[in-house]
């Protein structure tokens, strides 16, 4: 099959050299005049800040030190701004204080052993059953003090829940598959 967008892309120029000129041979071509353009510029546009505003309050008066995860720069920016010291990428998370951090999924969500903290606030919850579970393994592993880890999720709009509910479906699939119990299935799921 042609599963990659390489594969995709050579076998439609062959066609295309060939005379074909179907539909998706148009497109193709068409694809190919703007396909070198630059990105353009990206802008976040705050709808509102109040999500955010409560989850800084929280965290930073909570008596237990939060890893909060945020998956995009825009968030980690606003964070920062809030007062919530951010690890970005490329920065060891320090170990000692144990203190709150806002910490991103994508490059601190494997790998690191975070046992120090216990409770972690998951700004954007991910579709991925794999990603759950390297996430929700970085606290919840062996050597933990802490009798119980939270972790707290923001699904507050029917996406979040959309996708948190995907990421269980998907983490059920690893674990009939694997035969790997999924962190995110041993949860006990409260909902406010």
């Amino acid at each position: 099959g042609y599963d990659s967008p390489l594969l995709v892309f050579n076998r439609t120029a062959r066609e295309h050299a060939l005379g074909q000129r179907q539909a998706i041979h148009r497109a193709w071509q068409a694809w190919c005049a703007v396909k070198s353009r630059p990105t353009p510029p990206t802008e976040a546009v705050w709808l509102t800040g109040k999500v955010l505003d409560a989850v800084v309050q929280a965290v930073l008066h909570s008596k237990e030190p939060t890893l909060v995860w945020y998956s995009d720069e825009a968030v980690a920016t606003a964070l920062a701004v809030r007062g919530l010291r951010v690890i970005g990428a490329g920065k060891d998370v320090p170990k000692q204080p144990v203190e709150t951090l806002a910490l991103s999924v994508r490059s601190h969500g494997t790998g690191l052993n975070l046992q120090a903290w216990a409770n972690n606030v998951i700004l954007t919850p991910d579709q991925s059953g794999l990603v759950w579970e390297q996430l929700l393994g970085r606290t919840h592993r062996p050597g933990q003090q802490s009798d119980e880890v939270w972790a707290t999720v923001l699904a507050h709009t029917q996406p979040f829940r959309e996708a948190l509910a995907e990421a269980k479906a998907n983490a059920g699939y690893i674990q009939h598959t694997t035969g790997q119990q999924q962190k995110l299935l041993l949860a006990t799921h409260l909902e406010k």
